[in-house]
């Protein structure tokens, strides 16, 4: 299982068989010895099988848990409070996703060259409550574009936005028109209803994830901000940030908001290569800065996922990053 160049290896299982949408089985390598030594070893001995069951449905993940039919699972939704009140368990707590208010600044939108409405926009969305329609109060507000348990993130920023509880009529007479994934059903409600408590009239067109992610993609100017959900696969506040700046997405990039944001860029490429941590850090705070002063797109909510795990198994994780190699049977 060794690569041709130094510290080069394949994973520890390979696939033994699968039923597509049902199952899929691995087998331990034989022989298999790459595991990372950690500070803290890991306790007990990988499973020399594993197998994978896709369930959509949380409350049928949680009876599986429960009756032993799956030793360790994610769980979302009001599954978490039937989860955390069983015996035989215990969890472990991640940042599954994040999530921000990307504006679209393309000609021929509501809010190209206008900063002061994407900012009334944004004083008008209380983050608290959409930690509340989104995670049931188990998020984190967020303080940039990615979880706050992120190297380099700004915690106390000089252009933090607001939320403004008094605000009243602020965005009489503006049209919106909102795109986001039908995964972020009711976040959508929730913004749509708040701005037309402001005086807008707000038009949400809810799409399922693949044809969301081609429209926003794509550009263009037939919608004006969206609910972005971030799964930072790297951990690396870059990743995240080059959604509000940078090269876009129609040109090969990945921001979203149309808008080259020049000097944040810059920053961030600053950060990209530097070489002495405070040096990067800095660049970095410039760059997070930079988005919130211009309102490109707004911080929101870190979403946990929740593991559950049976006695006699574990699994560990690391900051942000669930490790599903630490997997180990201890019993």
């Amino acid at each position: 299982a060794a690569g041709t160049v130094a510290g080069a290896t394949t994973g520890p299982y390979t696939l033994a068989s699968a039923q597509p949408a049902v199952s899929y089985t691995f087998a331990l390598r034989e022989g298999y010895d790459q595991w990372p030594e950690f500070a803290t070893p890991l306790e007990g001995r990988p499973a020399r099988t594993v197998v994978l069951t896709p369930i959509a449905d949380d409350a049928t993940v949680a009876t599986q848990l429960m009756a032993g039919a799956i030793d360790l699972a994610p769980v979302f939704g009001d599954a978490v409070d039937r989860m955390e009140g069983a015996s035989g368990f215990r969890s472990v707590t991640y940042t599954n996703s994040t999530s921000y208010l990307v504006f679209n600044e393309r000609p021929g939108t509501i809010f190209a060259d206008d900063r002061d409405l994407r900012l009334a926009v944004a004083r008008a969305i209380d983050p608290d409550a959409v930690n509340d329609v989104v995670t049931n109060g188990r998020g984190e507000v967020l303080h940039t574009l990615a979880s706050n348990a992120l190297a380099c993130v700004v915690d106390d920023p000089a252009d933090a936005i607001v939320y403004d509880a008094d605000a009243a009529n602020t965005l009489s007479g503006v049209t919106i028109r909102l795109i986001g994934t039908t995964g972020f059903g009711a976040a959508n409600d929730y913004i749509a209803e708040v701005l037309r408590a402001q005086g807008a009239t707000v038009e949400v067109n809810a799409l399922d994830n693949a044809t969301w992610s081609s429209t926003t993609g794509a550009g263009g100017s037939e919608w004006d901000m969206t609910l972005q959900g971030d799964v930072n696969i790297m951990g690396t506040l870059p990743s995240s940030l080059l959604r509000a700046m940078g090269p876009v997405t129609e040109e090969g990039g990945r921001s979203k908001t149309g808008a080259a944001n020049d000097a944040g860029y810059a920053a961030l490429l600053r950060a990209m290569s530097a070489t002495d941590a405070t040096e990067k850090c800095a660049a970095l705070g410039d760059a997070q800065e930079s988005i919130l002063q211009r309102v490109d797109a707004m911080p929101l909510v870190s979403t946990p996922g929740i593991v559950f795990v049976a006695d006699g198994f574990s699994i560990r994780a690391f900051g942000d990053y669930l490790d599903v190699s630490t997997m180990r049977i201890t019993k």
